[in-house]
């Protein structure tokens, strides 16, 4: 299932807070949320007053800083191929704090402020994906079902679902394999009637009468029969399932 909203962090814990409850429907197995945080990103918060009073522009403090992860200085044409030309310190520095925090930046009369006197340079946990769909984020909600059939785990499980809160404007769709399952039996609702009809209509105008095209057409429920019968060889196991 699918559960949106526009808060990252409170999506996660009421993932948290769904999964058990949708694993605890029978034949419920393996309920988890998807997992959303652990990537670590670093974040540089600038420290104005410290810029202005060393006499710095702020494009020149970002100027360091964009080189961090990346800055174009070119391109490259090769036929209808484009590739950016990017200019960026070597991974041993990317991968050091102690050394981007030593970075520095050039001010007025050539002096080189160290990047630490500039701006706040920490590691910080932040989001591994951010998964987004009709323009608004979601996360996935995921469980196997075990020992019985979709359709019947998902209707026990809908109700104690939805009594779980979520705050305004939130919804939660159902998804995956249900979903295909439920837009199957959409179209079969709609096939079926049809197949039943071109097939009545077929034997009527094969022989020509009504009585014996209908007689013939009430075989077709005692084939349904048989073939289900031939698809459930254990009659106890399926009706437990159903």
């Amino acid at each position: 299932m699918h559960l949106y909203g526009d808060d990252l962090a409170l999506l996660k814990t009421k993932g948290d807070e769904i999964a058990p409850v949708l694993g605890s429907a029978p034949g419920g197995a393996e309920a988890k949320a998807e997992q959303t945080e652990g990537l670590p990103m670093m974040l540089i918060k600038l420290d104005r007053e410290a810029i202005a009073r060393h006499g710095l522009n702020i494009e020149a403090v970002l100027e360091v800083i964009e080189v961090v992860g990346g800055k174009r200085v070119g391109g490259v044409v090769e036929g209808q191929k484009r590739f950016d030309i990017q200019m960026r310190f070597q991974d041993s520095v990317r991968a050091d704090l102690t050394q981007i925090r030593d970075l520095r930046a050039s001010g007025a009369g050539g002096l080189t402020i160290p990047l630490s006197q500039l701006a706040q340079i920490d590691i910080e946990e932040g989001p591994a994906q951010i998964s987004r769909d009709r323009i608004s984020r979601h996360i996935n909600i995921e469980a196997n079902v075990r020992g019985r059939d979709l359709a019947s785990f998902v209707a026990e499980a809908q109700p104690a679902v939805a009594k779980m809160p979520l705050p305004a404007g939130w919804t939660l769709e159902w998804s995956g394999q249900f979903e295909n399952l439920a837009a199957a039996s959409e179209r079969l609702a709609i096939l079926v009637p049809l197949a039943l009809i071109l097939i009545l209509a077929l034997l009527y105008t094969a022989f020509g009468t009504a009585p014996l095209a209908v007689l013939i057409f009430f075989n077709v429920p005692l084939a349904i029969t048989g073939g289900l019968i031939a698809l459930c060889p254990m009659p106890s196991t399926c009706a437990s399932a159903g």
